[in-house]
């Protein structure tokens, strides 16, 4: 069964208003529309953790992320193995996909990975084995015309992260550039 769970996004308030308690009021409006039920998680900046256990109860869980900027010049060619497949993520059954991500992260999300997927302008690809089962996907947006954030990427050894990778870089550019930006989320 798919867990109950909110997550509060990154929000950032400009310098000038900063002091205010803007950011408090966005997160008590936020709390409050949060059903008793739900798990709770956020999204946060390394310095105010401490700021969201004193006001909101939030806990370190230990999933400390850093963000990466990865320029990719000459994609190289990654041959995908004989015994793999890739897949368009885009009408793969995304069941399937919760079932795989459940496995890795802890939590089966499908009714948020059915609108990540689906969203304009959202590519990805899924490596399937011989035997038909998901060893891997990558799904990509672009936030820039020339830069693109990758999330998730999850693979069951390097290889076949580094075809995803290739596949997805690859799709990226669409013929129309040598240099792409990366935009990319690492626990």
């Amino acid at each position: 069964p798919e867990k109950k769970i909110c997550v509060d996004g990154q929000f950032i308030v400009d310098p000038a208003y900063r002091g205010k308690g803007y950011g408090r009021e966005m997160m008590h409006f936020s709390s409050k529309t949060f059903p008793d039920d739900y798990n709770r998680g956020g999204d946060a900046v390394l310095y105010m953790s401490q700021t969201y256990e004193k006001y909101w109860g939030y806990k370190d869980c230990g999933w400390l992320i850093n963000r990466y900027l990865v320029q990719v010049v000459n994609i190289p060619n990654t041959e995908v193995p004989s015994n793999i497949n890739l897949q368009p993520i885009r009408g793969f059954d995304c069941e399937e996909l919760c079932e795989y991500e459940e496995k890795v992260i802890g939590v089966h999300r499908k009714s948020f990975m059915e609108k990540w997927i689906n969203l304009p302008g959202r590519y990805g690809w899924v490596a399937v084995s011989h035997d038909q089962s998901i060893v891997g996907y990558v799904v990509c947006r672009p936030i820039e015309p020339s830069s693109h954030a990758i999330a998730p990427l999850y693979a069951n050894n390097p290889d076949i992260a580094n075809c995803l990778l290739s596949k997805a870089a690859t799709t990226a550019l669409d013929g129309n550039s040598k240099v792409l930006t990366f935009s990319v989320d690492v626990p």
